[in-house]
């Protein structure tokens, strides 16, 4: 039998996952239902269409109970990564992550949970997103600091647009260059192997497209790329994404690289 465990921060739907997957709610003390937060290990098990039984192990997020997930992640087989979608990436995501590679788990899923409150709440989230981006514009004008983290996936989203004669949408063209730019940022090792795809898990739950369309000629895409404004003395800049939340400027010469699979 094949073990899967399960990680990420508390209250982002492990044990509901695990209900749904298996039929059986994992958290099965008083306190744990009564408190609707997992503080033992839970279990559940399910059968796949090839007869196969897997067993799920499910941990607690809350840092208070460390050493509960610690024993509970020791021996399996792949975990699922468990991040909701109204909060992202959060202290022990990043912990459970790090825990996970430290014992060198060889294989995992990025699970996306509580996609509907996105979906219900996008005016109100739109709403906060634009405050964000005027409280950046106002402190830094001039594009001197943080303002810059803002051309996250635009240097590539800009030429896609463009190439694509605006079939494509402005979100849906910067939604294929941040997949893209954080490919590039793994390539030039500036990102963990998996961050693009996290990235692009996340953007393609939300129904954007995560690929640059292949009947788009990448010799025009190369030629828009050169004249982006952010260009300065041959060099094209791009925001590329270091971790989730964490952007770095980089001064890119081949732009052929930029393109790569």
């Amino acid at each position: 039998m094949r073990i899967i465990g399960t990680a990420g921060h508390v209250d982002h739907g492990k044990s509901t996952l695990i209900a749904a997957l298996t039929g059986t709610h994992p958290d099965r003390l008083k306190e744990e239902q009564e408190r609707e937060m997992t503080i033992d290990l839970g279990f559940g098990w399910l059968t796949l269409p090839d007869g196969e039984e897997i067993g799920i192990v499910d941990v607690p997020g809350h840092r208070d109970f460390i050493e509960n997930m610690l024993a509970g992640v020791g021996g399996i087989d792949a975990a699922l990564l468990v991040i909701a979608a109204d909060e992202g990436i959060m202290p022990q995501t990043r912990e459970h992550l790090a825990i996970l590679d430290l014992l060198q788990i060889p294989s995992g899923l990025i699970v996306l949970t509580k996609i509907d409150l996105i979906k219900d709440n996008l005016e109100e989230i739109i709403k906060r997103a634009m405050a964000v981006k005027i409280k950046i514009i106002e402190e830094d004008p001039y594009e001197k600091g943080l303002r810059a983290s803002l051309n996250l996936g635009h240097t590539i989203g800009h030429a896609v647009e463009l190439v694509s004669h605006f079939q494509l949408r402005h979100g849906e063209a910067v939604a294929i260059g941040m997949v893209a730019e954080a490919k590039l940022a793994e390539r030039l090792t500036l990102a963990s192997k998996g961050l693009s795809d996290a990235v692009a898990e996340s953007l393609s739950a939300l129904g954007l497209p995560i690929l640059i369309p292949k009947e788009l000629p990448r010799h025009e895409l190369i030629r828009a790329m050169q004249m982006d404004k952010k260009k300065s003395n041959g060099l094209v800049r791009f925001a590329l994404p270091v971790e989730i939340g964490r952007v770095e400027l980089v001064d890119v010469t081949d732009l052929e690289n930029v393109l790569e699979d």
